[in-house]
């Protein structure tokens, strides 16, 4: 009997053994499941096809070099608002892509040339800053966007090969696209803020904004910082050399053996790009030129007074790519390959716009002063001064013939010829020298500043804050109507009555959907409220807060930009685009397509057509094909 049971329970055990395998093999085969599930991005893949026509013109704006790659037999170069082609021989200009055209509305960042993950051959991969990137045969390109807002802004590209792409992002870390499927290559290498990548997927070094030098290594990732000697832990460029890496930082570059840092190499240069090219490093500087450290020798200054976007070695010679122009190396010494073309616009970073009465469009830049363009758009007259410079709101005064214009570094008057007739500081009376919006009023002017609000009267300055009642110090937009004015701060809304303040709204106490004011404009007997993250209200005549039931959530309004037609309201947003309200049917839509950016600024209108304002340009459009 126990001979005949030694077999059953023997067979009862094999069982046992054989379920437990099979449910911890179900458990592994789960787990490793639930992992590339987590680790997997979703994304489109399709190719991308322009539209014939969105009835958006660009005024065409300078375009600053940023990156150069030499693809199936021809010079690529991207500017934030165009890729150019150009043909190798004779040089010349053969096709231009632009932003929002014959590409997505989304400024361009970084090229690289890798092969082809899907098909044969090499490929173009273009980054964007909001729209993924784009993948080059050339002749036709196919868009690869992530669905998640975040992971669509490129920052850097690194080809490993037919072991697929990498991407690193402007916050949400690094991840890799084979050809099938975009994933992230791990989970430490989620939410950094990338600059730069070099090296392959066994053994990647990573820029960072924050955090110096990322090194992932066999599925491990450590960080270089100031604490072990790295210059600087804001990263701007990385090259490989064998067995050495550089890390260039705006304190000089880092370099690393074996892994672990060694020393710093051209201390106290801003190393805004690096290249390994005829057995040297070269470092490509904001002002001092172009640096050669031979990797044994001495170091070499080659003067060049311009900021060096990126070096790109091609065949024995290399590119460096400024912000006006392309220089190639020739005999040690740069001579200019090609010229950025020509516009009408200094700069594309649109910030402020208005027209004055003789028709000509002044145009406001965040970072370069303005420009007055003809009312013919054949020229533009730049002005540009220390006061004259990071442009927030521009209001046209006919009456005085003068042209006022709130800067971050005062209030300045200038008439009809451009000439500056006065500057306005805190030394001159105003509560502080940043002023970030103006309005008239019935005896002079109202300034918005981060201190406060500052009245300019024929008999001098006089000056309201929280001390007085307002809501919050910090001002941001300003809207008067008949005794009414209205003051957006980063606290909430104030309402005053002859200089008086009658109420303070705030998301505590009211409909507001978020207490950081940017913009408000007055539409028939209301004020339209746009605000940081909470999209548009209206507040009415009894100083009530309505919504709109088609708003989307968490909007971002950019400071200022807002306008009333007869037609309707349009919106600058941060990353939606234009937004248009019908005010006769009274809702909204949101247009992207035909911008150069989803970063909508400013706004100006001059007879029936809508002149818009981007981080990326200028484009202007009939106001009748907004209608819907």
């Amino acid at each position: 009997m126990v001979r005949k049971i030694i077999p059953i329970v023997g067979g009862i055990v094999a069982l046992a053994a054989a379920y437990i395998w099979w449910r911890t093999e179900q458990s592994i085969q789960t787990s490793k499941q639930q992992i590339r599930n987590e680790n997997q991005i979703q994304f489109t893949l399709k190719p991308w096809i322009a539209a014939s026509s969105s009835g958006f013109e660009p005024i065409s704006a300078a375009a600053t070099f940023l990156d150069a790659a030499n693809f199936s037999g021809k010079l690529y170069v991207a500017s934030s608002n165009s890729l150019l082609e150009y043909t190798a021989s004779p040089l010349a200009l053969n096709r231009s892509f632009r932003a929002g055209l014959e590409l997505p509305s989304a400024p361009i960042t970084a090229l690289a040339v890798g092969p082809a993950l899907y098909g044969t051959g090499e490929r173009l991969y273009v980054a964007t800053n909001g729209e993924g990137i784009l993948i080059f045969d050339g002749q036709s390109f196919v868009h690869l966007r992530p669905e998640q807002a975040p992971m669509r802004s490129i920052t850097a590209l690194a080809s490993t090969g037919l072991s697929g792409l990498l991407l690193g992002t402007k916050e949400a870390g690094v991840f890799r696209f084979d050809g099938h499927g975009l994933s992230w290559l791990h989970p430490n290498l989620q939410k950094l803020k990338v600059t730069a990548l070099a090296g392959d997927i066994a053994d990647l070094w990573i820029g960072t904004r924050d955090k110096g030098v990322g090194h992932f290594l066999a599925g491990q990732l450590s960080f270089i910082t100031e604490a072990e000697g790295l210059p600087d832990s804001q990263v701007l460029s990385l090259a490989i050399a064998q067995q050495a890496v550089y890390a260039g930082t705006p304190s000089g570059v880092g370099l690393f053996r074996g892994g672990k840092f060694d020393r710093v190499v051209a201390p106290g240069f801003f190393a805004r790009s690096l290249a390994i090219h005829s057995g040297g490093l070269w470092i490509g500087t904001l002002e001092e030129g172009i640096i050669n450290v031979p990797l044994n020798g001495r170091v070499q200054t080659i003067p060049f007074a311009v900021d060096v976007r990126r070096i790109v070695p091609v065949g024995p010679d290399w590119l460096a790519v400024t912000r006006s122009g392309i220089f190639i190396m020739a005999k040690s010494k740069p001579e200019l390959l090609l010229k950025a073309p020509g516009a009408i616009l200094a700069d594309g970073n649109i910030s402020a716009l208005s027209f004055d009465s003789s028709g000509r469009l002044w145009a406001g830049y965040f970072d370069k002063g303005l420009d007055v363009i003809a009312a013919d758009f054949q020229s533009a007259t730049h002005v540009e001064t220390d006061s004259v410079f990071c442009i927030n709101r521009l209001l046209v005064e006919p009456n005085r013939q003068r042209i006022t214009v709130a800067t971050a570094n005062g209030l300045v008057f200038l008439d009809s010829s451009l000439r500056i007739r006065q500057t306005l500081l805190r030394a001159n009376g105003l509560i502080a020298n940043h002023v970030t919006d103006v309005v008239p009023t019935e005896t002079g002017l109202a300034l918005a500043t981060p201190s406060g609000i500052t009245f300019l009267e024929p008999n001098g300055t006089r000056s309201l804050y929280a001390f007085h009642g307002l809501v919050s110090n910090h001002v941001y937009a300003l809207s008067r109507e008949a005794d009414q004015l209205v003051v957006g701060t980063l606290g909430g809304l104030s309402i005053l009555e002859k200089d008086t303040v009658k109420a303070n709204l705030t998301s505590a106490n009211s409909g507001l959907k978020h207490n950081w004011i940017t913009a408000i404009a007055f539409v028939g007997k209301q004020h339209y409220i746009g605000s940081y993250g909470g999209g548009v209200v209206k507040l009415n005549a009894t100083l009530q807060i309505e919504t709109f039931p088609d708003m989307p959530k968490d909007l971002i309004i950019n400071p200022n930009a807002m306008l009333v037609t007869a037609k309707a309201v349009y919106i600058g947003t941060l990353g939606r685009g234009l937004g248009v309200y019908n005010r006769k049917q009274e809702r909204w839509r949101f247009v992207e397509f035909g911008l150069p950016s989803p970063n909508v600024t400013a706004f100006a209108i001059n007879g029936d057509t809508l002149y818009i304002g981007t981080e990326n340009g200028l484009v202007r459009v009939p106001e009748k094909n907004l209608e819907f």
